[in-house]
């Protein structure tokens, strides 16, 4: 197995990768949530086209914001799998830290936003299947793991970059 050794050794750098990886997972995934209460509204209306329209959002949410997120991690040198991943070894603790807590960040992400999307595709087929009477305890189950998925991540991403000090604060309003 070949490792690929990142060449950002930037301490500012890294730092404000890692705090803009979680101000942008933060964001992406409180949409997500918001989304999905606009789809428990939609379903609680009978409304199958607001649930997948709401849907349509999410998955296109998930994508962007993984891509948007992965080309940020991709700048301090993050692969896409852990096993190929490996910190500068003769760097400094602190940059070793921040090198992988944006590769855990990014890959925390990148599954989060397959499995939402996923999740998402499924639940608009089955909103547009014509049985949402029948359909809709389980819609409702779908929406619930859409959100907690959504939840999980955004608090996984938040922990490791407190973890090395760099996370995002939401300025207070």
């Amino acid at each position: 197995m070949t490792t690929t050794t990142i060449k950002n050794t930037n301490l500012a750098t890294l730092m404000k990768t890692v705090e803009l990886i979680d101000r942008l997972s933060q964001q992406a995934t409180d949409a997500i949530m918001g989304l999905v209460r606009t789809a428990q509204g939609a379903l609680k209306s009978d409304d199958a086209a607001g649930t997948g329209t709401a849907m349509d959002a999410i998955i296109g949410l998930a994508r962007d914001s993984a891509a948007e997120i992965k080309a940020q991690a991709t700048v301090v040198g993050c692969q896409d799998t852990a096993y190929a991943f490996c910190v500068t070894s003769n760097a400094p603790t602190k940059v070793r830290e921040l090198q992988t807590a944006a590769n855990l960040m990014d890959l925390y992400i990148q599954e989060a936003a397959r499995k939402i999307a996923g999740v998402a595709e499924v639940t608009k087929a089955a909103a547009g299947s014509g049985q949402l009477e029948l359909l809709r305890p389980h819609l409702d189950s779908t929406l619930l793991t859409i959100h907690d998925m959504a939840s999980t991540v955004q608090d996984l991403v938040n922990g490791t970059a407190e973890d090395v000090g760099s996370n995002y604060r939401r300025d207070a309003a």
